[in-house]
Formats: structure tokens, sequence, C-alpha cells
């Protein structure tokens, strides 16, 4: 025992690594396995883009995906020493913040990650940093796997904010497990290939704001737009949402005679100087 100890600095990046492998296995894996094979033809009608993906980008997802998994064992595994250390903020006792709190700091984090996200992407647009975001890109058509198929220093980009939070924020571990989890799900989801949700939902006054699958999908395909995470604010506030986002919505949904096949036309004859211009600049 006393000779496991020893080396735990060396195990915990390991166990750090498969916790995160396994969620990440059940939760994409999961939803690839629904829509991809279980009820394909059921959720065919709300696939975003057709047809399916072949099975050598899905190999390239898991490879990629596996390495960011490596990458967030070493900085899980940061964060525990700190935190065993007294270097964070992290709080044991629920009742010394409450529960109001406890909420609070949930939405709180996810606040300030969707503004970091949307401009860290914008950065990984630019030119000097495209080579290592065309890694992610390379799957136009992603599927739930493209999720965290990422550069290992995109992935250390991706973690720049997340970890660093329990340093300046008060936050209960548990909620920041719960906020993890949300950002896990949220980003397998906007990758699944498949819209969910109902007509209207982008132009309701309320939820418009919210991203949906086909937002980040269009992002694959048309690249120089919609870069928010889980809102669209800050595309709104920048002007960089895609001007036939709600069209292309309301096409999926409803599966309009041709919305597809329109859409895929359109994608690939837009200028071109429109879909790279966040690279060249």
């Amino acid at each position: 025992m006393k000779n496991i100890l020893e080396y735990q600095w060396l195990l915990l990046p390991v166990v750090v690594f498969l916790s995160f492998f396994i969620r990440y296995t059940a939760i994409a894996g999961g939803m690839y396995w629904v829509f991809y094979v279980w009820k394909k033809d059921k959720f065919y009608k709300r696939k975003n883009q057709l047809p399916f993906p072949d099975k050598g980008q899905v190999r390239y997802e898991i490879k990629w995906s596996l390495y960011s998994s490596i990458v967030m064992g070493f900085i899980g595994t940061s964060v525990y020493y700190a935190y065993k250390h007294g270097y964070t903020r992290v709080y044991e006792n629920i009742s010394d913040m409450g529960w109001g709190y406890y909420i609070f700091s949930i939405f709180f984090m996810m606040f300030i990650h969707d503004i970091y996200f949307y401009f860290m992407h914008r950065l990984l647009h630019k030119k000097f940093m495209w080579k290592i975001h065309s890694v992610h890109h390379y799957c136009k058509n992603p599927t739930p796997w493209s999720s965290f198929c990422m550069h290992p220093v995109e992935m250390l980009m991706v973690g720049g904010i997340v970890a660093p939070m329990l340093f300046v924020i008060p936050a209960h571990m548990s909620a920041f497990f719960i906020f993890a989890l949300v950002i896990m799900v949220n980003t397998i989801y906007g990758h699944s290939g498949f819209e969910l949700f109902k007509s209207g939902f982008t132009k309701h006054k309320y939820l418009k704001w919210l991203n949906t699958e086909t937002f980040h999908n269009m992002h694959h395909s048309k690249i120089a737009y919609n870069f928010g995470l889980y809102t669209n604010l800050w595309d709104r506030l920048f002007k960089t949402v895609h001007s036939k986002y709600d069209r292309y919505y309301e096409e999926v949904v409803n599966r309009l005679p041709g919305g597809n096949e329109r859409q895929r036309e359109e994608l690939k004859t837009d200028k071109k100087i429109e879909v790279k211009e966040e690279q060249l600049s």
C-alpha cells in the first residue's frame, strides 16, 4: 500500500484520464449508437447533413478524442493537487454558501465559459492557429465523436478557463462536476449531427438565444460563422451568426423537399472568401 501511495503522482493522471474517457465513451458512444445504428431510420429525417460520414472519419475522431482525454488526465491531476494543497476556492460543505449560491455558481461558471469559448474559438480561426484547429474541422459532417476530436494544444486552450475557475470562483466540487458534465453533454449533442428541437425554436423570443445542433453544424460546414457554445448571444452581438441559420434550421426540422440537398449546394457555392475570412485574417 505504501508503495502505491508513493507512485500516486503517476497513477492519478491515469485514473483521471480513464474517468474522463469512460464518461465520454458512454455519452458519445451511446448517442452514436442510437442515432447512427439502432434508431438510424427513425431519426434519418432529422440528420443535418447527408449522407452519413464514413467509418474512416469516425476512427479519426476517436483517435484524436483519445489524445484529448490524455490531456484532460494531466489537467485534472493538476487541479487535484492544487485542491489538496489549498490553492483552490473549492469548499466542502454546501451549507457554507447555501443552496442558492450553489445553483448560481453552476450558471455563473457556464456564463464565464460561454464568453471565453466564443473569443477563444475566434482566435482558433486565425491563420496562425488554423493548423491546430483544422484537426477538429476535418470533421465537416460531425458525429458525437467529433466533440473532443481536437489537437492537444486546442484541448489545453479549451481547459484554459474551466480548471482555473476553481482558483477564483468559490464552488462546491459537486457543482463543478455538474458544470463539467454539462460541458460534455452539450458539446456532444452539438456535434451529434441530428437536430432534435422543434420548429420555431430559433425565432422564439427567449429560446432563440440558446444554441441548437444546427447552429454548430453550420459552423463545421461554413467555418467562418456560429462560434458560440451554449448561447449565440456573442455571435449576435458581433454579427457572426450565419444569415441563413433560421432557414436551414427550419429545413431540417420540417424536412422541406430538397432541403438538405439545397443546403449542401449553397454551402459549396458560397464565395470562398466568406468561408475562409476568419482563417486568413
